[in-house]
Parts: C-alpha cells; structure tokens; sequence
C-alpha cells in the first residue's frame, strides 16, 4: 500500500494532485522489479519514489502458463499523490 505518509515533507507542504504511472515485472515468484515510469507526475522524485515503493511493498499472485506453472508477467499501477488541507 502507498499513501500519503509516504509522501516526503517538502512535498506535503506543496498540496497538488499528482500521479504517477508505472509499469512493472513481476516475477514467478510474485515479487516486482523493473519499475519505470510510464507518465510522469511531473516530479522525478514523485516518480523514483513510487517505483521505489512498488518495487519494496508490491507481492502478487504470479501468472501462470498453460501448465500452470508461475510465469513473469507485465502489470501496471497508477499512484494518485495528494494530500487534504486539515481543518
């Protein structure tokens, strides 16, 4: 999971909407690696942070083959980064 938390001080401060879109491997393991940015937010440390994060937190399920062994397979994952003014 990836939330505003993970959002660094400097750009908390900032309150925009941003997104990132990313695309990724994921192993037969179910792990990820390979992330790269497919759209930018605009930020490059928006983007290395979300492909950071994707690539720590994100497990899956791996795809399988017609036999039903776990294959590597391609996703793709769109972070929307704001944060809520407090009242």
């Amino acid at each position: 999971d990836i939330g505003p938390r993970d959002l660094p001080a400097a750009i908390r401060r900032v309150r925009t909407l941003r997104s990132t879109t990313a695309h990724f491997s994921v192993l037969a393991d179910g792990r990820v690696r390979d992330c790269r940015v497919v759209q930018s937010s605009g930020d490059p440390m928006l983007d290395d942070l979300t492909c950071g994060l994707i690539e720590d937190r994100f497990r899956y399920a791996p795809a399988r083959d017609a036999r039903g062994r776990p294959v590597e397979d391609i996703m793709g994952y769109r972070q929307e980064w704001w944060m809520e003014r407090r009242r």
